[in-house]
């Protein structure tokens, strides 16, 4: 069986060229291309770590802020799951929002 490879070297030649392409573009929504910090958990647990948003917030724009949320006796609160719910854990309301808001209206104005 006689083989024609004729057809196989211009597919080769193009899948090269695509992945070359492919390998210049940048993806600006890729992690680490556009955000400056990734805030985990950025919220006080029961007393500790109250300054993780500050510090999101200070490192400058683009930031992730990642939040867990737990839905106790109507507030949204930002701890750990409800079991881990405390009297002082913050709330979206009192503790996230105030902070997040000058940014976001910042950003709101063009900057």
């Amino acid at each position: 069986m006689k083989r024609n490879y004729r057809m196989l070297i211009p597919a080769a030649a193009l899948l090269i060229g695509t992945f070359a392409i492919a390998a210049k573009t940048v993806n600006n929504f890729a992690p680490g291309v556009r955000t400056l910090m990734l805030a985990h958990n950025a919220y006080p647990d029961h007393g500790k770590y109250g300054d993780r948003l500050d510090r999101a917030i200070s490192a400058g724009v683009p930031f992730v802020v990642e939040e867990d949320l737990a839905w106790v006796d109507g507030k949204s609160l930002l701890v750990h799951g409800p079991k881990a719910a405390g009297q002082d854990d913050p709330t979206l309301e009192s503790y996230f929002f105030p902070k997040i808001r000058p940014v976001i209206e910042k950003g709101h104005e063009g900057k």
